[in-house]
């Protein structure tokens, strides 16, 4: 609503960062949990705004610090709540958990990999595992009791764990994080006997399965290796194993 002759992205997302910290102040004080949903996808769709408008790869810090701010303060918002009066966290926030950490993963894979490399979001990923492990220490050091919390704290953790290697690797990596992290739901569904996260954690898997099936298999076995120097057709080898096998042994383990 208010413009000025010469915008400034360092100020909109300080100001949207600032508001955003006072709609959780808000929604923590009068658990208006509806409050920090409607907060994230104001933000997210604004930020998106911001990014298309106005980023390129020179005003990389300018972005990047305030979309881990974004990241944090939601994150905080889903358990502080819980934290303070002790109840347990609902199947709707422990999904907001998701959702925010593929949003910022997302926004993180267009600002990394356009101002450094693809290989470069191995760094994104490597400290989002870390963030969340360190979630899990403080839980189990203060003997928390919720389940649900933690259960997706240690799937978020395995998740970017686990995708890390193939991004460095693979040009398949989207569809590998997929089809772990339908894994990971499916774990947290039957521990938390969840139905509904079962049949979603089912969509993501059928999406997996489709994009193998329409796409992975005629990418990969499209060209022939005979003319490959050992070099590459081992590098190449590595890629098909990650992009083929680690989606099958997700398979397997469902």
């Amino acid at each position: 609503m208010i413009e000025t002759q010469y915008p400034s992205v360092v100020s909109f997302l300080a100001y949207l960062l600032l508001l955003g910290s006072g709609v959780l102040f808000i929604a923590w004080r009068k658990d208006w949990r509806i409050l920090n949903y409607i907060g994230f996808a104001a933000t997210s769709l604004l930020t998106l705004k911001a990014v298309d408008a106005g980023f390129a790869p020179e005003r990389f810090w300018e972005f990047m610090p305030f979309l881990v701010g974004f990241f944090t303060l939601f994150s905080t918002a889903t358990f502080l709540y819980h934290l303070v009066s002790k109840q347990k966290a609902t199947l709707l926030e422990l999904l907001f958990l998701f959702l925010n950490a593929s949003v910022f993963l997302a926004f993180s894979v267009h600002l990394v990999g356009n101002t450094f490399s693809r290989e470069a979001i191995a760094f994104v990923t490597l400290g989002l595992a870390v963030f969340y492990v360190g979630h899990i220490a403080y839980f189990l050091r203060k003997n928390i009791e919720d389940k649900g919390l933690l259960l997706s704290f240690m799937g978020l953790s395995s998740v970017f764990v686990a995708i890390t290697l193939p991004l460095v690797l693979s040009e398949g990596w989207i569809k590998v994080s997929w089809a772990i992290q339908g894994f990971v739901m499916l774990w947290i569904a039957s521990r938390m006997k969840s139905e509904f996260l079962r049949q979603l954690a089912y969509v993501l898997y059928l999406i997996v399965l489709a994009r193998f099936a329409i796409f992975d298999l005629t990418a990969q076995y499209s060209g022939s290796l005979a003319q490959l120097e050992p070099a590459a057709y081992w590098k190449l080898f590595a890629e098909r194993l990650m992009v083929l096998g680690l989606p099958i042994a997700s398979f397997f383990a469902a």
